[in-house]
């Protein structure tokens, strides 16, 4: 399944990045959506930051999506390619427990007129 999700946002684009991959967004937002985030790994090659993060839901499955992913709890690891140049990540999701569910896509800040979009696109597939 491919998705693709726009939000328009009244700023420019450096200040939108800026906001949007600070720690301080970060913690607000998986705080708000009741998951945890641990940084696992963060490095720079080349310009571009690599990130490796373990993210848990805090909520238990419900019982059909437990016998899916293998386990009450979804977790996962989510590997990100960053830059900040292009304002642009890549990341894809990997579940220890679901090796048949696949996740991966692209996060990025487009300048359209006096605002931006935050758009986020990808494809999940479960085999």
């Amino acid at each position: 399944m491919k998705f693709r999700m726009e939000h328009s946002l009244p700023t420019n684009a450096d200040r939108a990045w800026t906001l949007i991959m600070s720690d301080e967004f970060a913690i607000q937002s998986y705080a708000h959506s009741g998951t945890q985030r641990e940084l696992l790994l963060e490095e720079e090659r080349g310009g571009l930051i690599f990130m490796r993060l373990r993210i848990v839901v805090e909520k238990p499955l419900p019982p059909l999506a437990a016998k899916v992913i293998g386990s009450s709890q979804l977790s996962w690891i989510q590997e990100q390619v960053i830059d900040n140049n292009k304002k642009e990540m890549k990341w894809k999701v990997l579940i220890p427990s679901a090796k048949k569910v696949q996740s991966e896509g692209v996060f990025r800040i487009e300048a359209h007129n006096n605002s931006v979009i935050r758009l986020v696109e990808g494809t999940v597939s479960v085999k």
